[in-house]
């Protein structure tokens, strides 16, 4: 029976915990409701509430509620080894898949969270070879520290994530866009690639130079005049104002690598360039002091945030109409009901690069951190 304390933490919680563990026996019926009542019984002698979210194939999802800051990873550990204890089982049994964890403050006051960033002292850009100079990163990790910030752990990856700018809704109709402004967010020269997209973008770069060829000779020519596609130092190179890439094909323009992708029935997450792909979603590298890597995921649809601190930088230069990232600028070109939150949008890349589990994680925390 909930005592009063525990209900009150349960109805209004300050901190949330969503614990996944992965359990090699087999999660009959049986075993999970006594699994369950063991840990209602452990968690709530600590003052904290405790709510089973659900169980599939061996994975068991519970949800803590606290209204005091846990030093989770050393308390679900502690956790963990009472459940091997109680029930006898070998270790290697009960291991932890996944944590998730959210609160209603700004990471400054969130002790786990500032001390991380407060540790920062390098920012890269995720899939590119580039990052912040000293002086931006010291910028971003003062942006960081008045945004509330929930964080995942998945299998030694540690992420922050801006809930806010993940869930802002964008509707990427580049197809109309570039009816109405032709090469949009495709002018000049885009981001270089990193080593490894070039390497995969470097199997299929003959047959893509072909296959232009049949679309538009004059580009195909040009380009080949110059070197192809992608300088050696992983640069796209521009032709006639535009990217490189960009075509024009059955009355729209098109991304070629995009198109070949879709015809050869290749992922294009393997073969696209990722920067282009991500937009407005932005993956960040942030390296500690002592080497550890945390990726911050967010996006670019904040001036604040895209003019300083973004791959692409600001956008508002552009002569576009934004309508992308801006819903009120929606009309029957970008209709309204087609805007969806940006996590949403790029759940492909999402799970491509960091997997199944990562995005239903991350969906989870964002549906319920609204």
């Amino acid at each position: 029976m909930k005592t009063e304390m525990n209900q009150k933490v349960m109805d209004m919680p300050k901190w949330v915990y969503v614990i996944t563990w992965h359990i090699t026996e087999a999660l009959n019926s049986e075993l999970v409701e006594k699994l369950k009542s063991q840990l209602n019984l452990w968690i709530e002698k600590e003052g904290v509430g405790f709510n089973l979210l659900e169980t599939s194939e061996n994975n068991f999802t519970f949800k803590v509620l606290s209204s005091e800051q846990l030093n989770v990873t050393k308390w679900q550990t502690t956790l963990q080894k009472k459940v091997i204890s109680y029930f006898k089982w070998p270790i290697g049994c009960l291991e932890l898949e996944q944590i998730v964890s959210y609160s209603l403050v700004v990471a400054k006051d969130d002790q786990r969270v500032a001390k991380l960033i407060e540790s920062v002292r390098e920012v890269d850009y995720y899939d590119l070879d580039e990052g912040l100079t000293d002086e931006d990163c010291t910028l971003l990790k003062e942006y960081l520290k008045g945004r509330k910030l929930a964080t995942m752990e998945q299998k030694g990856q540690f992420f922050l994530i801006d809930s806010k700018a993940l869930s802002a809704e964008i509707n990427l109709n580049c197809f109309e866009c570039t009816k109405r402004h032709q090469y949009g967010c495709c002018c000049g020269s885009p981001c270089a690639m990193s080593e490894k997209n070039m390497a995969l973008l470097d199997r299929h770069m003959v047959a893509m130079e072909d296959a232009l060829k049949g679309i538009d000779e004059k580009q195909y020519q040009t380009l080949m005049s110059k070197g192809g596609f992608v300088s050696a130092n992983g640069e796209i190179k521009a032709f006639d104002g535009h990217c490189a890439f960009l075509i024009h094909h059955e009355g729209v323009y098109k991304c070629m690598a995009h198109k070949y992708a879709l015809d050869e029935q290749i992922p294009i997450y393997a073969l696209c360039p990722l920067s282009c792909l991500m937009y407005p979603l932005e993956i960040m590298e942030l390296i500690t002091d002592k080497r550890r890597k945390i990726y911050l995921i967010t996006s670019a649809v904040e001036e604040t945030f895209a003019a300083t601190f973004s791959r692409w930088g600001s956008y508002t230069s552009l002569d576009v109409e934004l309508r992308c990232i801006q819903k009120e600028g929606a009309d029957e070109g970008f209709k309204e009901e087609n805007y969806q939150p940006v996590y949403k949008v790029n759940k492909g890349l999402l799970t491509y690069e960091f997997g199944q589990g990562f995005y239903t994680g991350l969906a989870h925390l964002l549906e319920s951190h609204k």
